[in-house]
């Protein structure tokens, strides 16, 4: 995956089917992009296999780019790749990068791994600069896909059990305040026969743990692939067929390539019906993602944004009157 140079007309808000994409959207694009490039170049090195996935997929195949409204990346990978990307990321990523996920960070809630492209937000003034006048923290989401067994009483217990694992840590410090974790922590151990340890974090090997059931399973007991935690986050998890991401192909996205599952579109079809007809939820993710991260940038560093944005928007199309 390679980064061309990009053009400056491409950071111009522009509205793309009936959306308005202002100027700092598309720097952040750039900026996810780039950090896309990183993980790219590590599964690169170490063979491994990611996927476009989510919103992104949609993106790539119907837009050949960002879905207007969407203002991040996702890529999923196999579990054995996935895994192996954790091992190794920590020391291939490149300076001010970082990787939050069960398994490095105590502060990491998420059951998947994002990789960030910095710890502070526009303070080290290079940093944006290297990330196209980005000063916010932006990242990549990768999430796991699981083996399912064949066997469905086993299947099952499975969820069951991760179910149970996987609340316990997202919960952690709820049940902790209400007195209610000494309890589970010992129902868990009971059911797993896993003890955990004084000298680690436990929050970190409970969340592990609901990692580790996710994946007892392997390729040859499964044909089908799902993110397990899905299982407790909707009442009817998507499940995937295995072929369908038994192999990539890279298809156009904005100024590069992105790798896709073979298939596409018997997967795109199967979760969203008719994915070609956009269908506008106006961002979702409390879009813009950023707003979050205005209040803690420098005030210098505010009044210059506001100052560039007002020039980019001076010179940009106007944004579509709302009905």
């Amino acid at each position: 995956m390679s980064l061309q140079q990009i053009p400056e007309d491409f950071f111009r808000g522009e509205e793309i089917d009936g959306f308005y994409v202002e100027p700092m959207m598309k720097r952040i694009w750039a900026a996810e992009l780039k950090v896309l490039a990183e993980v790219d170049r590590i599964c690169r090195k170490y063979n491994l296999t990611y996927f476009a996935d989510y919103g992104t997929l949609l993106g790539a195949i119907r837009h050949q780019g960002f879905i207007p409204w969407d203002d991040d990346i996702d890529i999923s990978m196999r579990r054995k790749d996935y895994m192996t990307f954790l091992s190794v990321a920590q020391k291939e990523l490149a300076k001010d990068y970082s990787l939050h996920s069960y398994f490095t960070r105590e502060d990491h809630d998420q059951p998947f791994a994002v990789v960030m492209n910095r710890d502070d937000i526009g303070v080290n003034t290079q940093t944006t600069e290297e990330f196209y006048g980005c000063p916010f923290i932006i990242g990549v989401e990768i999430y796991p896909l699981d083996n399912l067994t064949r066997n469905l009483e086993e299947r099952q217990t499975q969820i069951l059990l991760h179910q149970a694992v996987y609340d316990c840590g997202q919960r952690f410090y709820q049940y902790q305040e209400s007195g209610e974790l000494a309890e589970r922590i010992q129902k868990i151990q009971d059911a797993t026969g896993v003890t955990f340890r004084d000298d680690q974090s436990l929050v970190m090997q409970v969340r592990q743990l609901a990692d580790k059931i996710a994946m007892i399973y392997t390729d040859e007991e499964s044909d089908e692939l799902v993110p397990m935690y899905d299982f407790s986050l909707f009442e009817e998890p998507h499940i995937r067929k295995k072929e369908w991401f038994s192999d990539q192909i890279r298809l156009p996205f904005e100024y590069t390539t992105i790798p896709v599952p073979v298939g596409y579109e018997e997967f795109l079809r199967s979760k969203y019906g008719d994915y070609m007809t956009p269908v506008r939820n106006g961002g979702g993710h409390d879009y813009p993602f950023y707003k979050a991260q205005l209040p803690a940038l420098p005030e210098a560093l505010r009044a210059s944004l506001i100052e560039k944005r007002e020039i980019l928007v001076s010179t940009s199309p106007e944004p579509p009157e709302k009905s």
